[in-house]
């Protein structure tokens, strides 16, 4: 009977210690995994960031990261294609942009993605048909067969400025001869366009003649900046990129990439003809009258 309880009370002991061990095991593994999985946390979840103005220009947009700078080594905005020192960068088209953050421990943020819809750097179009030959004594408005359009018109906050300008504001129709008007219109941003009209004043109205050309939007790359940046040993160890990158310092290698802009392509102008053309954004009118 002695002996039953002794071995009780030995088991009993080797169970508690066992308890122990296994309480202090598992805590130490909880422990591991919960701060090595802290450990593995980014120092910033999402980049926080300010635009320098949401109102519509005619200039670049600047965004601005605004989390704490001691936690980041360097910042991306272009969705982690390519990484910068500073926390700055200039926008200078419209489109969708990202933000990504590696902090001091060379860790990635979560993406933040905005849009930059405020930008306007094309100027206003003025079209009219050119030359314009009127009778002496005609009652014409310097105005008339003139159209002025901003591409964004349909947009608030930008759009046409108080209509356009003409320079001089009346000629005398009653005196024969050739007058150079100027028209200039703005719009809200600042962006202007000036063009002459030739009018013509003459005591004989002849047969009138159109010809015309017709304008098609063209994208092409503009505006160069580096790109897709990486950091290999051979940059790190002698100053020297992969084939398709060149040295950006410090220790980087990056591609250079372009901006998309837009210009207009005109055509050949049309043969003369009776048939009356009418100007338009996409439509240039010329005239003679013989």
């Amino acid at each position: 009977m002695e002996t039953y309880e002794k071995n009780n009370h030995k088991n009993g002991k080797i169970i508690t210690i066992l308890i122990i061990v296994l309480g202090i095991g598992l805590s130490v593994l909880f422990g591991y995994l919960y701060f090595g999985e802290v450990a593995k946390h980014p120092l910033i979840d999402y980049p926080t960031y300010t635009l320098s103005t949401r109102d519509f220009t005619s200039s670049n947009v600047t965004v601005t990261v605004t989390n704490p700078s001691e936690k980041v080594s360097e910042y991306s905005f272009d969705g982690g294609q390519s990484f910068q020192i500073g926390n700055t960068f200039d926008i200078v088209e419209n489109g969708i942009y990202s933000i990504i953050l590696k902090d001091i421990n060379g860790r990635l943020s979560k993406k933040v993605t905005f849009r930059v819809s405020n930008i306007d750097k094309v100027a206003p179009t003025i079209n009219f048909e050119n030359p314009t030959t009127i009778k002496v004594g005609t009652n014409f408005s310097l105005k008339t067969g003139v159209i002025v359009t901003d591409k964004v018109d349909d947009i608030e906050g930008s759009g046409l400025s108080n209509g356009y300008v003409v320079t001089p504001d009346k000629i005398d129709t009653n005196v024969a001869g050739t007058y150079n008007v100027t028209y200039t219109a703005f719009d809200k941003v600042g962006n202007y366009t000036e063009k002459t009209r030739t009018i013509i004043v003459t005591d004989y109205i002849g047969t009138t003649y159109y010809r015309y050309r017709t304008a098609s939007t063209e994208n092409y790359q503009c505006e160069p900046y580096a790109c897709n940046c990486e950091t290999p040993e051979s940059a790190r160890n002698n100053q020297v990129c992969p084939t398709g990158y060149s040295y950006k310092e410090p220790d980087k290698c990056c591609r250079t990439c372009y901006k998309t802009c837009k210009k207009t392509n005109w055509s050949d102008w049309s043969d003369w003809s009776t048939n009356k053309v009418n100007p338009s954004v996409t439509v240039e009118v010329e005239t003679k009258v013989e």
